[in-house]
């Protein structure tokens, strides 16, 4: 099994990026997942905060990255599983906009994160 590096996936699809681009808050997305969130949402799909604007930067840099690791670990989308990760995602995403302490905020959050995955 190869392990895939956290920022190679989309936040939204948690699948390894094809066209990743950077949205106004920061993130990396895949984008066609970004413009469908972007078509019925105003806010960031990772802390739910409204968004500066819905313009949408290709992550070159990241894509080439990518493209690299797949050559150098033969990647084969054939042997991917896939995990839904959407539950958690949305938990920890609804904690963060409960939360305004800081610190506090993430002890929280891994101790609800805990509670989710038991």
């Amino acid at each position: 099994m190869i392990e895939v590096p956290d920022e190679f996936l989309c936040s939204i699809t948690w699948e390894i990026m094809e066209d990743p681009v950077i949205c106004s808050d920061g993130n990396t997305y895949e984008r066609k997942a970004i413009e469908d969130w972007l078509f019925t949402n105003d806010t960031s799909p990772k802390t739910n905060m409204p968004l500066d604007d819905n313009k949408l930067i290709p992550n070159r840099a990241l894509k080439y990255l990518i493209h690299a690791w797949k050559i150098e670990n033969k990647y084969d989308q054939t042997q991917v599983i896939h995990t839904d990760h959407s539950i958690i995602t949305e938990e920890i995403v609804i904690l963060k906009n409960e939360n305004e302490n800081g610190i506090e905020e993430e002890q929280e959050i891994d101790e609800n994160l805990d509670e989710l995955i038991e």
